[in-house]
């Protein structure tokens, strides 16, 4: 490859120089605390490129070389008078003597070295480390499904992509004590959405991760390291899957809340608090990281206050919504009153001598009802066989005269009366006494409250 064809591929695809540099910053909060450990404590590159990350530890009062194969890309370094070599990177690394640095650093190496080659870095890297030393390892993120799928072939000197749990084993395999994976270069807009489309799923990840790793050291200078090893950074492929699987769920609903339970509601509710707790927990632990880094890196304190206050804004929404969601649960305490409220009536009419007396009465008449039901073809045919049964047997005439008489008809010229109404497809009117029609009446009114408040409230 031409020494100017790698260097114009980069300035293409991988970014400015200010970015990469505004980029790298985040590494900061880990190595800072080894200047004051180790004042005269020096670092080291591998592949160093343009040098971005040289000049930001030059800058920050950190003694650094880097070293890289290729000249076009070196040319940038002399430029700026960084202290640079030409050359292999792990053949340097091998010879130099045991514990001599305090940082090591490859930045987009790994994934254009064989794993043997890459076996030996880690390992070579822990003889050379001083206790406490930092091992930084980037490299592009597989688990982006844009990354792994497009964004990785397009530099043709990559080998194939490493997954974050292989290169995170290595360090634990060789005995660095403590291995942190920071995922690095998401959008922010995505990570601070409730809910996110699919192609948020495929390239939404964070682009690159990072492999962190610490050589032992006594349990006082790991102490100093111990707060930001603790942070969780950038955004996993987990994250984003569960956001979408949210806004399928919103989708299902159409917005709102489906059942009319609720049991089933207010649990949901409590569960949402719980999550917005943690979700503030996080925030504060991401505010106190934010505290720490200021107070570390005064040379950029206005980007990291802008940082701060960003986070707390987030914070006072998440208070926002976690007031609006006791608001929602006072409601529906509100609500379950009513319904008691409703329910001790309706037993108190259950309860009454009216509703005791009335039951004969409310028994005939679902009695009635029954038989009104029966379908009108049935009831025609019945009563007009009936009626010319009747009719053709006086004897029988005689005696149900006698019996209709007891019931209220007068004469059996309702009988006329009935066969015009079967005639004209009309059911036959049977009285009934004004006690059962008035309980009959409360009773219909207190179902069609009951119903009416099941709607507006649930």
């Amino acid at each position: 490859m031409s020494l100017d064809f790698y260097k114009a591929f980069e300035d293409k695809y991988r970014g400015s120089r200010e970015l990469i540099k505004s980029r790298v910053e985040v590494y900061l909060p880990f190595i800072l605390p080894l200047k004051k450990i180790y004042p005269q404590g020096k670092s080291l590159d591998i592949g160093c490129g343009r040098g971005e990350w040289l000049e930001l530890l030059e800058e920050n009062g950190m003694s650094a070389t880097g070293i890289d194969f290729d000249e076009g890309m070196l040319k940038d370094c002399q430029e700026l008078n960084l202290n640079v070599e030409l050359g292999d990177g792990i053949a340097h690394l091998r010879m130099l003597e045991d514990e001599s640095l305090v940082v090591i650093s490859a930045f987009h190496v790994v994934e254009h070295i064989s794993f043997e080659e890459l076996k030996i870095l880690v390992k070579e890297a822990l003889r050379v480390l001083k206790p406490g030393g930092i091992c930084i390892l980037e490299t592009p993120n597989p688990e982006n499904i844009k990354v792994a799928t497009e964004y990785f072939y397009l530099d043709p000197t990559h080998i194939k992509p490493i997954p974050s749990k292989l290169l995170s084993f290595l360090p634990d395999f060789y005995g660095y004590e403590r291995t942190k994976i920071v995922r690095l270069q998401e959008q922010k807009a995505i990570s601070n959405r409730e809910s996110i489309d699919l192609l948020g799923v495929i390239e939404g990840v964070s682009p690159d991760y990072a492999v962190v790793t610490q050589k032992k050291a006594n349990k006082e200078m790991l102490e100093n390291f111990d707060d930001i090893f603790s942070l969780e950074i950038g955004l996993p492929l987990t994250e984003l899957t569960t956001k979408f699987e949210k806004r399928l769920q919103r989708i299902e609903t159409k917005g709102g809340i489906v059942s009319g339970d609720v049991v089933k509601f207010l649990r949901e509710k409590e569960g949402a608090i719980e999550k917005q707790k943690e979700s503030i927990q996080y925030l504060n632990n991401e505010l106190a990281s934010a505290k720490f880094q200021v107070s570390e890196l005064n040379h950029n304190s206005h980007h990291w206050w802008l940082e701060t206050e960003r986070l707390n804004d987030e914070l006072e929404s998440e208070k926002k919504v976690s007031k609006e969601l006791k608001f929602s649960l006072l409601e529906a305490e509100h609500w379950m009153s009513d319904a008691e409220k409703l329910n001790e009536e309706l037993q108190s009419v259950y309860k009454s001598k009216s509703w005791i007396v009335t039951w004969p009465l409310r028994k005939v008449i679902q009695l009635v009802k029954w038989i009104v039901s029966i379908p009108k073809i049935f009831i025609r045919w019945l009563l007009l066989h009936a009626v010319a049964y009747v009719r053709n047997h006086p004897n029988l005439k005689e005696r149900l005269r006698s019996l209709l008489s007891i019931v209220g008809i007068s004469s059996l010229n309702k009988m006329s009366e009935i066969e015009t109404s079967i005639d004209e497809d009309v059911t036959p009117i049977i009285d009934v006494p004004a006690s059962t029609i008035r309980t009959e009446s409360i009773n219909q009114k207190l179902l069609k409250e009951m119903k009416r408040f099941e709607r507006e409230n649930y």
